[in-house]
């Protein structure tokens, strides 16, 4: 009897996985047709997501969402607002919160009503919900988020404090101020944004050294820009600055861990992060392949190096860096040049012997020397160009911007063309800069994201105009990854096999082009067709071709579409939850390109460039 239940259980178990596992696959691939999605698919999702949840917490968290995406279709506001509380997610998505109808002053306070007396977790699903878009609220709306504002729940603060600065800026810092609220060193940095931004609007009239030290000092200059830019109180400003990179800890926070920040724009709000493990200092042991391999050691890494990250970054700013891992505009790097200038000299002062504290001063403040950088490279160019680069050096902070890409990149190809300038964009393209097809693609890529086409075309001409080798096949490489191109491509399908190394790097080039314009001409075909199955159609065509050089002409292509309102919501929707799923084309894997330098292999033995 016992080997009998012991079987039974067995079976059963394993009927268990595979119905869990079915699940995971059916989560994944949830979003792929959601152009497509009607009342069978709408009825289907949520059974499937009540089913058998995954015990993994990260693995539930992502089915979940996938299939709430289904659910939301055709909603009104509150019903999207009601069924996300209802699913109690253990956490609301960005890909949720951007997806919501925005919800009308009656509508939040039904749903306030709703879940005035529910659990804990589900009023902070309510606050998040409020972020996005807020409506004008009504005065029991705005005494409830005051209420959750004084919460002694960090999370809950947090929440609250964005969304009634979202909803009334003005109305929010009138109240600040009058509770005499100011910033603290252990302060959560999103609700303090937000509180000092509120504080900024309401306190316009009042002298600004009494103001200026209750605010978040990554918003002391934007502060000084929207009274009136007064040299006066810019000076109180960097006065404040300067005692935060002076009196700051006196060695640069060490997270523990490779810590990630994408910025998506180019405001000052405080960044989400990601912490990774650090590398491995055997990569291609016998070891750090079985670690490669195990996939719960990988997550349990991963949990790791999150958990250290935090909790040494908080330290940190306990200890006075308040401005690590935050950022400040360009405008403001602008002010800095110009109202202090003899302070921005000393925090740069080192800086081309990469002298420690100028690094440690780096490390406290990244986000406030990326400003100044780009200001000197503007104003400055060949002071610029010098702390530009030693910024490559000393920032621990890995900061990409568009398409991923490194922000210093960006930015040497957002600012104006200098001869400084110029002659630093050609250095990158020396071998010692960028020896894979993988950073010559991201290259061109910056390039032709910052509107300097130009500049790539002629480098390209410049190689292949060369008498050496090396340099026509990197040209022509280049050229493969040239954005905007038009079919027919010539040389796309030749005739014949290739009869040298250099033809054959011709007309590989010469395919990406070609994959490159095959995709635009399927987005293109994307927003023109009026039938959800050939709009579909194109989409699958456009993902099977398209890389990362879409985003120079995705939007300008999809606003010169003409196609009715309910359909380009409906299509921004369906492009909005795929986004990340178009990396072919030339961000194909098995193009090899982080392991190909001029469609060469890049081992070892033939990378004679390699330091």
């Amino acid at each position: 009897m016992p080997n009998v239940l012991a079987d039974l259980h067995r079976k059963l178990a394993s009927r268990t996985a595979t119905t869990l596992e079915a699940r995971a696959v059916q989560a994944w691939h949830q979003t792929d047709a959601l152009l497509l999605h009607g009342t069978e698919q709408i009825a289907a999702a949520p059974i499937l997501r009540t089913f058998e949840r995954d015990a993994r917490k990260s693995e539930e968290a992502y089915i979940a969402t996938q299939l709430l995406l289904t659910e939301l279709t055709d909603l009104d506001a509150l019903a999207q607002a009601l069924l996300v509380v209802e699913a109690d997610l253990s956490g609301i998505s960005t890909r949720i919160t951007d997806d919501l109808r925005p919800m009308s002053s009656i509508q939040v306070d039904q749903l306030i009503e709703r879940y005035r007396f529910g659990s804990p977790k589900q009023q902070r699903d309510v606050l998040a919900l409020l972020i996005t878009e807020p409506p004008a609220l009504s005065e029991a709306a705005w005494d409830w988020l005051l209420e959750k504002a004084n919460s002694t729940d960090e999370i809950d603060m947090r929440l609250a404090f964005m969304a009634l600065a979202a909803a009334d800026l003005r109305r929010l810092g009138t109240h600040l101020d009058r509770m005499g609220w100011g910033i603290t060193l252990d302060a959560d940095t999103l609700a303090a944004h937000a509180a000092s931004g509120a504080l900024i609007e309401a306190t316009r009239g009042q002298p600004f050294e009494q103001v200026a030290g209750r605010l978040a000092p990554w918003r002391l200059l934007e502060a000084v820009r929207l009274r009136g830019s007064d040299a006066s109180e810019a000076r109180i400003a960097l006065e404040r600055l300067d005692a935060i990179l002076v009196g700051g800890p006196r060695e640069a926070p060490d997270p523990g861990a490779q810590i990630f920040v994408e910025r998506t724009d180019a405001s000052n709000r405080p960044p989400w992060y990601s912490a990774r493990p650090m590398p491995s200092e055997a990569p291609n042991s016998a070891e750090a392949l079985r670690h490669a391999l195990d996939e719960k050691a990988q997550r349990e890494a991963h949990e790791r190096a999150s958990e250290t990250a935090s909790a040494r970054i908080a330290k940190a700013r306990k200890e006075g860096a308040s401005l690590y891992l935050e950022f400040v505009t360009r405008e403001d790097g602008q002010a800095i040049l110009q109202h202090g200038p003899e302070l921005l000299t000393h925090w740069i002062e080192g800086h081309d012997a990469l002298s420690v504290e100028f690094v440690r001063r780096v490390q406290l403040a990244e986000g406030l020397f990326l400003a100044i950088a780009e200001a000197l490279l503007i104003e400055q160019p060949a002071r610029g160009v010098s702390v530009w680069r030693a910024l490559g050096h000393a920032m621990r902070t890995r900061v990409t911007g568009a398409a991923k890409l490194p922000e210093l990149w960006h930015m040497l190809f957002r600012v104006p063309a200098s001869t400084e300038v110029i002659a630093a964009r050609d250095a990158l393209l020396e071998p010692e800069h960028t020896n894979t097809d993988e950073q010559l693609y991201a290259l061109a890529l910056a390039a032709q994201l910052n509107g300097c086409t130009a500049w790539l075309e002629a480098a390209i001409l410049r190689d292949l105009a060369s008498h050496v080798p090396w340099r026509q096949q990197r040209g022509e490489v280049l050229r493969g990854f040239l954005a905007g191109n038009v079919l027919p491509v010539d040389d796309a399908w030749p005739e014949g096999q290739s009869h040298s190394w250099a033809q054959e790097v011709r007309r590989g080039a010469a395919r990406l082009r070609y994959l490159e314009a095959c995709a635009r001409h399927w987005w293109i075909e994307y927003w023109r067709r009026d039938d959800p199955e050939e709009a579909f159609a194109a989409w699958v065509l456009f993902q099977e071709c398209a890389d990362r050089r879409a985003l120079c002409w995705m939007s300008p292509e999809e606003s010169a579409a003409s196609v009715d309102e309910a359909q380009r919501a409906r299509k921004r929707r369906h492009w909005a939850m795929n986004r990340a799923r178009w990396r072919n084309g030339a961000d194909k894997s098995s193009l090899s390109l982080q392991q190909n330098f001029l469609r060469r292999r890049t081992d070892d033995m033939v990378w004679p460039w390699r330091k």
